[in-house]
């Protein structure tokens, strides 16, 4: 995985950030969040038997990787500092998973959410 996400923000279309977009740190983060969801559910979609699922992940990660690169770059983020935050995200899910503040459940709702925003 660390290869694909190496590989895709390596080879980003240097392009501005969406200029509707008012707070570039806030759809940063969003998008973050984003990443942590899809990455979660193919994960999950092993565990549950369900390759569809975790298929439409890998097929919706590379262009989410894009947008983190183009987001990131406009902040002033090098590939280095995207990919950290990137996994920091991914630290922050399992460790709310482990203290209970972030319900497993809630997963679905939350790729539903950034499928939904990611589409406008």
């Amino acid at each position: 995985m660390r290869h694909a996400i190496a590989a895709f923000l390596a080879l980003l279309i240097l392009a501005p950030a969406r200029a509707d977009d008012a707070d570039t740190a806030k759809v940063y983060q969003d998008l973050i969040g984003c990443y942590v969801a899809y990455e979660q559910d193919k994960a999950d979609s092993v565990v549950r038997g369900d390759p569809a699922r975790g298929a439409r992940r890998d097929a919706q990660i590379p262009a989410l990787l894009v947008l983190l690169g183009q987001y990131g770059q406009s902040l002033g983020k090098k590939q280095a500092d995207v990919q950290a935050d990137m996994q920091a995200g991914m630290q922050a899910w399992t460790a709310g998973i482990a203290s209970r503040t972030i319900d497993p459940a809630s997963l679905a709702e939350k790729v539903a959410a950034c499928e939904a925003w990611l589409k406008s």
